[in-house]
This record gives structure tokens, sequence and C-alpha cells, in this order.
């Protein structure tokens, strides 16, 4: 097999940036990169096991963070290096925004990844359903509390895998935003074909629900005509909200396909991210004014749908400090405050760009008033000890 140099300095970068588990720590303990955790369902009936992956920003900022949701493989803990070491790549070079990862566990992959029960899957296949309540009613509401996770889900699974995204893209379409499935095991329950017949019946009852869904496959001749059937039902039939990217590679099989379908998946569906490039690209060609008035819409329509966030933002400022325009920048940098308050990084960066444009007052100021919503930060309080003491 014929290896190029490109893909041998990716895979050189996907490892050099996944952490050994020598690193992993328990979840109460500050600073930590990767955890593991677990939780008693209820739903269920049993503990559940977890792997939590947090990026290097985590320990730096106070904002939430998308996540993306993987089965772990308790037998092949390389897959969940690898989809971490992908999502590391991504963020230095800026090609999606930074995010958790979690890999989720199974007791019973054959019950809980299977939509109906199948005899091939055992007599206890068909439990999707109710492992979709578990996430939904149960994992989400703690990882939203213990770990800052945001409302902005990505589903990311393989083979049955790829077959349970699918399913929680057509029974639960609110709970994941983003849905990538690689080589989904359309033939899980053989010739019921459960996945291609009711897709029809649940798209119709999709209402307000947005989402993106990416399939990808190999060249797998048993899997490529429930692709094709299911490619094109949502190709006729145009679902309310839904959006579909797929792609067939047929050089790989249904192993080799994992090598790079996350990374395809995740680079399709952050293709117009980060923001700051097509705000950017408003700004020049329409004026501060209607680059403002169009983030102040996406935000206030779905910050997190759009996939906004305040660093995107602080970049565009930056690139028009280093222009020296720094009232637009300090504009923009205002309208970041006020969409973003909830997150202290945003008041610093403004005091910053005050004190670019030489208004050492308004820095004073832009620190005082972070400190009426914000009283105990103690960098901002030394921040503004040295501006009123003229250093």
């Amino acid at each position: 097999m014929k290896i190029t140099v490109k893909f041998f300095l990716l895979t050189v970068l996907i490892i050099l940036h996944v952490p050994s588990y020598a690193q992993i720590q328990k979840p109460q303990k500050e600073g930590v990169e990767w955890v593991k955790d677990s939780i008693r369902s209820v739903v269920l009936k049993e503990t559940v096991k977890f792997h939590i992956y947090l990026p290097d920003a985590y320990k730096e900022t106070d904002e939430r963070f998308s996540v993306l949701y993987t089965y772990y493989t308790p037998f092949m803990p390389a897959a969940f290096h690898i989809q971490t070491g992908t999502v590391n790549i991504l963020n230095a070079f800026r090609m999606m925004p930074k995010s958790i990862i979690i890999g989720f566990e199974s007791n019973d992959v054959r019950r809980d990844l299977t939509p109906t029960p199948s005899p091939g899957y055992g007599p206890t296949s068909g439990g999707a359903g109710k492992y979709l309540q578990f996430m939904e009613t149960e994992l989400f509401p703690y990882t939203e509390k213990q770990y800052r996770t945001s409302s902005q889900r990505i589903l990311y699974a393989h083979s049955i895998g790829g077959a349970f995204c699918l399913y929680a893209l057509l029974s639960k379409p609110a709970m994941f935003q983003t849905v990538i499935a690689s080589s989904p095991w359309f033939i899980y329950d053989k010739e019921e074909k459960y996945l291609l017949k009711s897709a029809e019946t649940f798209f119709k009852k999709r209402t307000t629900e947005k989402n993106s869904l990416f399939i990808t496959i190999g060249n797998e001749p048993e899997l490529m005509p429930g692709f094709d059937e299911f490619t094109n039902i949502i190709e006729r039939q145009k679902p309310n909200g839904l959006t579909l990217k797929f792609t067939k590679s047929l050089k790989d099989d249904h192993m080799t396909i994992t090598a790079n379908a996350l990374m395809e998946g995740l680079r399709t569906v952050f293709a117009n991210w980060p923001a700051d490039k097509w705000l950017a690209n408003i700004f020049h060609k329409q004026g501060l004014a209607a680059m403002l008035e169009e983030f102040k819409r996406l935000c206030t329509t779905d910050k997190e749908q759009n996939f906004l966030d305040q660093e995107s933002v602080s970049y565009l400022a930056n690139q028009l400090v280093m222009e020296k325009r720094f009232n637009e920048a300090i504009e923009v940098l205002k309208l970041n405050v006020e969409m973003f308050p909830e997150i202290t990084g945003t008041f610093r960066i403004l005091a910053w760009g005050y004190m670019q444009a030489g208004n050492r007052d308004m820095a004073i100021k832009t620190y005082e008033k972070m400190l009426e919503r914000y009283p105990n930060d103690q960098l901002a309080k030394d921040r503004l000890k040295v501006l009123k003491e003229g250093k």
C-alpha cells in the first residue's frame, strides 16, 4: 500500500496530540485533559462509563464547549486516541471549534446500538431507543453540569454505531445538531431494513429542527444499496431543516474508512468556520455596520447552531488592531461583550483593545464593569490595579 508524505505527516501530528493513559485523572482534579467518569442510570438500571477529553482551552476560559459524542470501544482504545487527535489537529489549524469529546461505553453493545430487535444481534437487541433516552435525560444534564458542555452536539460512530447515528437523527433530531455516520450498518436486521423503511415517516414528522448529516462509505458492496437508497430518500424528500453531504471512498474497505471518516466529516460540517473569515468578508465588502448587524442577527437567532464563539470575533478584532483600525476593532469587541457577557475573556480583550487605541480610561472602566459582574475575578482585580497605578 502506498503511503503519501501528506498522510504520514498527518498521522504523526495526530499521534503527537494524543495524550497517554498516564494523563487520566479523577474528574474533580483541576488541570486535566482526559478524565474517566460514570453515571448510575435509572433508565438503563446500570452504571454506564464514559471518557471525556477536554481541550487545552478548557482550563483557560469559562466558556462552554460544543461536544462530540462517540461510542468508546473498550477493546480498541486506539480509536478514541485517533478521534481526539483528529479534533486536536483541526483545532490547531482553526478548522473547527474547540470541543469536548465524550466517548460513551455500553454494557451490551448489541442491545444499545441496535434500533430494533434482530436475531443476528441476540435476544437483547433493539435497545437503541432506551439508550438515547438515557443520553437525553441523564448523560446530557450530567455533563452540562460537570464539564461546561454546550447544547451544540455532534454524534459520530462507525458500522453498527453508524446505524445508531442515523436512528438518533431519525427518531430524536433535536438531540444532535450534527451527525457523522461512517459505513452505517443498514443490514443489521437483514431483510427488515428498518432504517430504510422508516426514514420517510420520520422525515415527515420533522418540524423546526436543524441538522447537518454527513455519511461516508467505503468499497462495501453489502452496504452500498442501503447507502444509495437512504441518500436518495433524503434528496427526493428534502426533509425540512436537514442538510446532507455524503461521499464514497472506493479505495477504502469497512475498516480503513475509519482512518479518515471523522476528519472528512468534521471538515465538511465546519466548512464555513471560523466565523471571523466570513465576517471579515462582509466587513470588507459592505462595511462595519453590515458586519455587526449580521453578527448580532446570527447570535440572536442561535449562537451555538451557527457555531459562533467569542474567540472567532476576537480574531477579527485583532486583525483590525494590526491594521490600526482601532475604533472599528473596539466596536467589534463591544458587541462581543454584549453577545457573550457570560465569558470573562470578552471583557479582557475589550480592555486590551482600548489600551491598543491608547485609551487607558476606557480600559479601566471596562475592568470596573467586569468586576461588577464578576467581583471575585482576581485577574481583573490585578490588571485594574496595574492600570490605575499607571504602570
